[in-house]
């Protein structure tokens, strides 16, 4: 599933939340027991959140990684994601993702998602929803997408401002005892491709993102989500091959 697609998905279920069809789990930074990426993320920035990143369960859940694409849609992406921060400005991040772009890192590929708007008019709806939710993604990845690195870049203030819903379905069903929230779990899972813990568990992309949005709105603060996946050496069984 290529990023344009999968980030569809991540504008949607933000979109969803705002609807009500949400779950929650407690939210709180993971320790950082992960090793952090070798990718040469943006300096001055600190890492606050680090997780293993696998997205086996997309597969036999869904039929497809997360970053897989045609023939190696059932083989899993395994590798690390973090959350950082920096005190620098969006239009300083955006600079810093334009040169990566130009000029990435050694083996590594630009993917077809651009940080901006006009250079994304293939998928205009998509890349407004992503803008109206202040989320900026790019992916690199190597010529045979063994690794892929995908980051997205954020206002913590804006996304809340803009998702201010979203944060407050999320704090009502934090209150709500667990047998009243299962439903929504496998539900939203399939409408969106994130149960509703993905969207609020801080070891996820989305997580990290609500995280972000609910912990860091108040501060002059930019957050960064990293992930740095390699593809795993196996396919795995799909609903289509049960």
């Amino acid at each position: 599933m290529n990023l344009n697609r999968r980030t569809t998905i991540c504008a949607a279920a933000l979109v969803l939340l705002i609807a009500g069809c949400s779950k929650s789990s407690p939210f709180g930074a993971v320790p950082a027991a992960q090793p952090t990426s070798a990718f040469p993320v943006f300096t001055p920035s600190t890492v606050d959140t680090v997780g293993k990143y696998d997205d086996s369960s997309d597969v036999t859940q869904l039929g497809s990684s997360f970053f897989g694409q045609g023939a190696d849609a059932a083989y899993p992406y395994i590798g690390t994601q973090e959350l950082l921060k920096t005190s620098a400005s969006m239009v300083t991040l955006q600079g810093w993702i334009t040169q990566l772009i130009q000029s990435p890192p050694s083996d590594l590929f630009p993917g077809t998602a651009k940080p901006t708007a006009d250079d994304t008019k293939v998928d205009k709806p998509f890349v407004d929803a992503l803008t109206t939710f202040g989320l900026v993604p790019v992916e690199l990845s190597t010529k045979d997408r063994s690794r892929v690195v995908m980051l997205i870049v954020l206002d913590p203030k804006l996304v809340a401002g803009r998702a201010a819903a979203v944060l407050d379905v999320v704090d009502m069903y934090e209150k709500l005892p667990a047998p009243l929230r299962g439903g929504m779990e496998q539900s939203t899972k399939k409408l969106v491709g994130f149960s509703a813990s993905d969207l609020t568990d801080t070891n996820t992309p989305m997580g990290m993102i609500i995280y972000a949005a609910k912990n860091w709105k108040g501060e002059d603060t930019r957050a960064i989500i990293l992930v740095d996946a390699t593809r795993g050496p196996n396919p795995l069984p799909t609903p289509h091959n049960n």
